[in-house]
């Protein structure tokens, strides 16, 4: 059966303390973006804003989790929708 040879995949970590950094500050708006993945991730794609536009646009769609990110909630208030 499948589930007796199931194997799972990575490792769940409560802790991701080596990675700081590597994401944007959401708090830093644009500057972050563009230090992330403007400038170096997508530096050399010949559109590194579209990219950035097209990664950011794919994060905005549901909500966060305090648990998760510190943020709570939708992206936008109710009355925006």
């Amino acid at each position: 059966m499948l589930r007796d040879n199931f194997k799972s995949g990575r490792e769940t970590k409560s802790d991701c303390s080596s990675q700081k950094g590597l994401m944007p500050n959401p708090e830093l708006g644009c500057a972050a973006l563009s230090d992330v993945f403007a400038d170096h991730i997508y530096r050399d794609t010949g559109m590194p804003w579209t990219m950035t536009a097209a990664i950011s646009g794919a994060h905005t769609v549901g909500s966060a989790k305090a648990a998760n990110s510190g943020y709570d909630g939708k992206w936008s208030s109710s009355d925006q929708q």
